[in-house]
């Protein structure tokens, strides 16, 4: 790689990057992370809707809300 590119990087891993890697992957398993994203986003979305300040719209945990004026953006940040 390096013979192709004047920046050398860890782009080609090594095995303590391999293994964390692998042990992160277990722990998201073992802990059911994906399916707990999903539910706590659902009800996150659910609850915001329910605030009628704007579009909402997410996936998981990851969340975007419209508030619409800025006398909301204000009340947020208060």
């Amino acid at each position: 790689m390096r013979a192709e590119t004047e920046v050398f990087s860890t782009f080609g891993g090594n095995p303590v990057a391999a293994r964390a890697a692998l042990a992160v992957l277990d722990v998201i398993e073992y802990e059911q992370l994906i399916e707990n994203a999903k539910r706590v986003g659902e009800e996150l979305l659910a609850a915001l809707r329910d605030l009628k300040i704007g579009e909402v719209r997410g996936r998981g945990l990851l969340v975007g809300v419209e508030l619409g004026s800025s006398e909301v953006a204000e009340r947020v940040v208060d």
